[in-house]
C-alpha cells in the first residue's frame, strides 16, 4: 500500500493521512486487512457514522 501511495506522488501529509485511516480500519477489524470484505468495510463506515466521524453527503 505504501508503495502505491508513493508511486502516486501524494504529498507527505496525504500519505500520512491515508496510512492513519488504514491503521484505524485494521484496528477496528481486528485481523489482517487481506481478509476484509465489503461487509466489513460497510460495518466500519457505519461505525464511523455512529461515532460522528463520517457524514454521507
Amino acid at each position: 500500500m505504501i508503495d502505491g501511495i508513493r508511486m502516486r506522488k501524494l504529498s507527505p501529509k496525504t500519505q500520512a493521512s491515508y496510512i492513519c485511516v488504514v491503521k484505524r480500519f485494521a484496528s477496528f477489524l481486528g485481523r489482517s486487512l487481506d481478509t476484509a470484505s465489503a461487509e466489513d468495510l460497510r460495518r466500519y463506515q457505519l461505525h464511523l457514522v455512529d461515532q460522528g466521524i463520517w457524514r454521507f453527503h
